[in-house]
């Protein structure tokens, strides 16, 4: 079934479980006649987008990159998470999917600034920080806990000039912005794949790719008999 939560246009829901409530972020998906879980999806503001300003050295401390970033998104993550925890207080299975448009702070740590990532800059990005805050999991870095090792790159597949496009393009800030998370106690994620135009930048290829963005792909194990 395929459902647009009236939050945004550019976000829908696909599933293979009926659908049998809609939120404005999200909706209940019926996985056995007697277990539930919640799906919400997001598409946040993509402008400014501080990593461009990181590289183009708009800011002079860190904190000013968070401010800005906040100042992007705050509102946005704050009106989702604020639906999403009423469900995990009724300890609920929700899963949080999309386009965040802003990086994670799981990845621009100070390990990955000294091995010359991310411009060498540890930045405590607002968005992540506030939803593994609020009790959610980073459902790949579960799986890839290392960084370094497996950045995980969902931005971008644009043509640019260089051989593979924008992909290898220098100048263009290759970074994570696309995200599952999920919380429930016996949700466990056991695989997680990238989706994308080429084998270089991907795990599983589509051709022709049709997105700027690479896609996320979960697997997770549900224990039914722990609820």
């Amino acid at each position: 079934e395929v459902t647009a939560p009236p939050y945004r246009d550019s976000v829908a829901v696909l599933s293979r479980f009926p659908v049998i409530e809609t939120f404005e972020h999200g909706a209940r998906l019926a996985l056995t006649e007697d277990e539930t879980a919640c799906v919400f999806g997001v598409h946040l503001s993509s402008s400014p987008y501080q990593p461009y300003q990181v590289r183009d050295g708009a800011f002079s401390r860190v904190e000013e990159v968070v401010e800005s970033a906040e100042t992007t998104r705050g509102r946005e993550i704050d009106r989702v998470l604020a639906e999403i925890s009423t469900r995990m207080k009724k300890r609920e299975r929700v899963f949080l999917c999309g386009d965040f448009n802003e990086p994670s702070h799981l990845d621009w740590t100070d390990r990955s600034a000294a091995a010359g990532f991310h411009f060498k800059t540890m930045v405590p990005w607002p968005c992540s920080s506030k939803i593994i805050a609020s009790g959610m999991v980073d459902s790949l870095r579960a799986v890839y806990p290392d960084e370094c090792d497996f950045p995980a790159v969902t931005w971008t597949t644009v043509p640019g000039e260089g051989v593979g496009g924008a992909a290898d393009v220098i100048n263009e800030v290759h970074d994570r912005i696309d995200f599952v998370y999920h919380a429930g106690g016996d949700i466990r994620p056991v695989a997680a794949e990238i989706i994308g135009e080429n084998e270089k930048h991907s795990d599983l290829v589509v051709v022709p790719y049709p997105s700027d963005h690479r896609a996320v792909v979960v697997r997770f194990c549900l224990n039914l008999e722990l609820n």
